[in-house]
């Protein structure tokens, strides 16, 4: 079972109407929330915002939820160098 949204410091049942109605339903959401994104919501300013999102990461991070960011893996030049082949081989 997920949490709550309102585990979040500073979100109520109030604000968790509002910010249901801004597309925010979960505490996920608000973790990967802008501070901008979330200041554009009625009864946020940043502050507000940024302090609610590091609520939401640490309530993620307890429960083991984050998930880090994939690697970006690129291929070595030798591999690079292998399709580059292959691409010429088929031209011809």
């Amino acid at each position: 079972m997920s949490e709550s949204i309102t585990a979040i410091t500073g979100v109520g049942e109030a604000m968790r109407a509002v910010l249901a109605e801004q597309g925010f339903k979960t505490v996920s959401d608000m973790a990967k929330a802008s501070v901008d994104d979330l200041a554009a919501v009625r009864g946020f300013g940043k502050a507000r915002a940024a302090k609610a999102i590091a609520s939401a990461i640490a309530i993620l991070e307890s429960a083991g939820s984050v998930a880090e960011e994939p690697a970006v893996v690129e291929p070595s030049k030798g591999e690079e160098s292998k399709k580059k082949k292959k691409g010429k081989k088929n031209k011809k």
